[in-house]
């Protein structure tokens, strides 16, 4: 979504006009018509005006795009009951167990992948968490 229809939405959700948003951030009406038409790129700081004047708050910070954090990730997992969040973490730390006990064998691709040493889960997981 371009800059054009995030302040177009943003001022339509909070029920104001160009009119009222004008007021509200000190800029000409027809600037922000501008804007929203996308004949104008607003500057962060314009953009974040406009926004916060329509009730929303943006958060801008730099990432890197090698190794950054999947904050959509997270997101998705604190919406997730505490409930389904245990579940999936006692899961994870299975796996994680099972994985230390995996060794490396290569592939007929020549690529080396991991194969667990486990046919069972292990006994103290049994008697911990019961049977599966």
């Amino acid at each position: 979504m371009d800059a054009a229809t995030w302040v177009r939405q943003a001022r339509r959700s909070a029920g104001r006009s160009q009119r009222e948003l004008a007021e509200w951030t000190r800029l000409p009406q027809p600037t922000i018509a501008r804007i929203e038409r996308g004949q104008q790129i607003p500057r962060v700081d314009t953009f974040v005006r406009l926004m916060t004047a329509a009730g929303f708050s943006i958060r801008i910070e730099p990432t890197n795009p090698d190794g950054g954090v999947d904050r959509g990730q997270i997101e998705r997992w604190i919406a997730l009951p505490t409930s389904e969040r245990v579940r999936r973490s006692i899961a994870f730390g299975h796996a994680a167990r099972r994985l230390r006990g995996a060794r490396v064998a290569a592939s007929p691709r020549r690529r080396h992948v991991l194969v667990p040493d486990w046919d069972e889960p292990a006994a103290d997981d049994q008697a911990r968490f019961g049977r599966r």
